[in-house]
């Protein structure tokens, strides 16, 4: 699933240092994960490190005490998307 040919690897290569097509996302990009399990095939804060470092689109945060499917940390993470979104929006609307 993670293998270094898996296609989500291929999108996320976060093994190489380098995320060649992540970078050309022209959008915000919001990103939170867990710090209990690593899923990122590098620990959880050099992914988001490498994520911000190759795009300047991105919002990174680490959750503490959280798993990968935010078991117990649902608010937080809804407050996080709620607030990114609040500010977004308001960078769009005239």
């Amino acid at each position: 699933f993670l293998g270094p040919t898996s296609e989500i690897s291929k999108a996320l290569p976060f093994h190489t240092g380098r995320l060649l097509f992540y970078r050309t996302i022209a959008v915000p990009i919001f990103v939170a994960i867990g710090d209990q399990k690593e899923y990122t095939a590098i620990a959880p804060h050099d992914a988001l490190q490498l994520m911000e470092r190759e795009n300047t689109h991105t919002e990174t945060h680490l959750l503490k005490n959280c798993d990968h499917d935010f078991t117990g940390c649902e608010t937080q993470l809804t407050e996080l998307v709620i607030q990114f979104i609040l500010t977004k929006l308001q960078m769009y609307v005239v």
